[in-house]
């Protein structure tokens, strides 16, 4: 996941929540600028508000690791937050992507419903 990246991106953070698999790995053979931040307390919201908490940039988007989502899509939110809208929403399923460990069926029920309701709002 970390080689597709594109080039737009300025900034790669991974929060390390000391897991033991091979992602700080990866990350940092893949990426040799990815900058590691330790997480700040338990759990996925703690991840993230470290995350957004260590970022400099302009624009955040967040990834898991898990390869639900292609890097590749970045270019294409930018381009709707370039052109004024708020907030921008990947699916969460792209064709290819992992979902083996994906954590609940609600998650895959509801899936379906959110990219028209909630994708990205309106510019204005």
């Amino acid at each position: 996941m970390f080689e597709q990246i594109p080039r737009c991106v300025d900034e790669v953070i991974l929060v390390d929540g000391d897991s033991r698999d091979a992602t700080l790995r990866m990350a940092v053979q893949c990426l040799p600028g990815v900058r590691r931040v330790p997480q700040q307390g338990p759990g996925k919201g703690s991840a993230l508000r470290t995350g957004f908490a260590a970022a400099t940039g302009e624009y955040v988007v967040m990834i898991d690791a898990d390869g639900s989502m292609s890097p590749g899509e970045i270019p294409h939110f930018l381009h709707f937050l370039d052109h004024g809208y708020d907030f921008v929403k990947a699916r969460g399923t792209w064709p290819g992507a992992d979902r083996s460990t994906s954590p609940t069926s609600v998650r895959s029920a509801t899936g379906p419903c959110w990219p028209s309701s909630t994708s990205s709002t309106t510019p204005g």
